[in-house]
């Protein structure tokens, strides 16, 4: 591309077609390593030529909905892309095969971002100056201030909310005084959701326990409650497990049967239909309400950004992380210093994806503290941690203890495990009259069709939130009229 001038300004190179074009196709070709990378990294501002732009706003858009990016040769045949974008992947240019392939590339590409706001900006501020007012060094100055904050900070757009002179704030007074209940994503544990409401987006909270303390289950049993209580996007992601031990204990929490028999296949032919009956019944709930539950188990290294990145097109109001000790670290340093840039990773995450993130953590069982928590502390909205020893498994109750609160005050409060079936649930698990949670799913459930009985037994006062979601799928299961014996449920 030849350099560009306008009214005497002369400019290098500001667009690489080539480097945009070798980014979409190592995006859709590349090993998955480099497609993390650069989703996690490039933006639509990296993107100007014609062909480029619609052709990451395709491939980015796909993402966002949580559909597979397809590979350059179906993408060439995308009937919404131009004959245009369609044909300039006709080239023979090979995919990035290499993490640090990938990376010199996105620098490469940040370079021309950058290219592009120096220029852009530099024509505001030469035009201003060709209409000279009182104001204008003022102006030109701003221009460059703002210039430089565009070109270092990642992104062609800055929000600032001013009031005064040039106030832009009246949005924003607007909706803190509405009359509106603030959107809270509910735990599904009554104690602390009454009393705090739950947790607000942008809320990173921090959950530890001992060694087999069941950090796991808590973080699959958060992401249930959301999706079926609250019909929340959920993504779980997962450095502990794969997919299938996952799904065996949603299985087993969802229907009650035996973690261990559902892991270790074997279960006989009526439970294997009831199993299979309750993920039907999990799934319609969601193609229903319009949410998902997402589980995630990377195979290679990734980042808070990258993670981040990745789940953001998705739109997930609640992210969870297990755990905390087995993510990379963007530098690599001392363990607690990575611990800590982890952490503040994570905030940014909930910040920018304007999600609750709720990472898990290991508890040190004889200090009773987080392990290199100071930090992981500092960022934190949000600390909860308990202690899993003889007792608690004799009787299944144990007491989360929480060190730090933003929006309430601190208290503790008991739950009630069974990790035969994976699962958390209030102690003496009791609910007020009238309980908004309850009326809701029963409505939704009349809304679907559910037969009285159902809605009845959804309506209960007493009903929990934990009996709420195991009233629905009882419901949902009886509505198959499958023969199920007593022993074999």
């Amino acid at each position: 591309m030849r350099p560009c001038t306008s009214k005497g300004i002369r400019v290098s190179k500001t667009v690489s077609i080539e480097s945009e074009l070798h980014a979409i196709r190592s995006i859709c070709d590349g090993p998955e390593s480099v497609r993390i990378l650069l989703m996690s990294r490039l933006t639509v501002g990296h993107f100007a030529s014609p062909t480029g732009v619609p052709l990451f706003d395709r491939v980015s858009g796909l993402a966002r909905n949580g559909k597979a990016i397809p590979r350059v040769p179906l993408l060439r045949q995308d009937p919404t892309l131009t004959m245009d974008a369609q044909e300039s992947l006709d080239g023979d240019v090979e995919a990035c095969q290499t993490e640090d392939d990938a990376t010199a590339l996105v620098d490469q590409l940040e370079m021309f971002r950058k290219l592009r706001v120096i220029y852009n900006g530099s024509y505001d501020i030469v035009e201003n100056i060709r209409e000279p007012s009182v104001d204008t060094v003022e102006k030109a100055l701003a221009s460059m201030e703002r210039i430089i904050i565009q070109a270092r900070s990642g992104t062609d757009e800055i929000e600032m909310v001013t009031s005064g002179h040039g106030s832009n704030a009246k949005p924003v007074v607007d909706e803190v005084l509405k009359n509106k209940k603030l959107d809270r994503i509910r735990t599904g544990f009554r104690q602390f959701d009454s009393a705090s409401g739950g947790f607000a987006r942008k809320d990173l909270v921090l959950v530890a326990a001992n060694t087999g303390g069941g950090k796991s289950v808590m973080a699959e049993q958060l992401g249930i409650n959301a999706y079926l209580l609250q019909n929340r996007n959920v993504a779980l992601v997962s450095f502990e497990m794969d997919e299938e031990e996952l799904y065996a204990r949603l299985l087993s929490n969802l229907t009650k049967l035996p973690f261990g028999k559902i892991y270790l296949r074997q279960l006989n032919a009526p439970q294997q239909i009831k199993a299979y009956n309750a993920w039907k019944d999990f799934n319609r709930h969601g193609e229903a309400a319009g949410c998902k539950f997402t589980i995630w188990c990377p195979t290679i290294d990734v980042t808070p950004a990258q993670i981040g990145a990745v789940l953001k097109p998705g739109r997930y109001d609640e992210v969870l992380i297990d755990y905390v000790g087995l993510v990379e670290a963007e530098q690599q340093a001392a363990l607690w210093e990575n611990l800590g840039e982890i952490t503040k990773g994570f905030k940014g995450v909930a910040r920018r994806n304007d999600c609750v993130c709720i990472v898990m953590a290991q508890l040190d069982e004889e200090t009773k503290k987080i392990k290199y928590s100071k930090a992981m502390r500092h960022h934190s909205s949000y600390v909860w941690w308990w202690i899993y020893n003889e007792e608690t498994e004799e009787t299944g109750n144990i007491v989360v203890i929480q060190d730090k609160t933003r929006h309430c005050k601190k208290f503790n409060f008991p739950l009630l495990t069974n990790f035969d079936t994976m699962s958390f649930e209030d102690a003496k698990d009791r609910r007020p009259a009238g309980d908004v949670t309850s009326k809701e799913q029963a409505e939704l459930e009349r809304s679907r069709g559910a037969s009285p009985k159902a809605i009845q037994e959804l309506s209960t006062p007493e009903a929990s939130a934990h009996e709420v979601a195991s009233a629905l799928m009882r419901a949902k299961l009886k509505d198959d009229s499958i023969a199920l014996t007593e022993e074999d449920l």
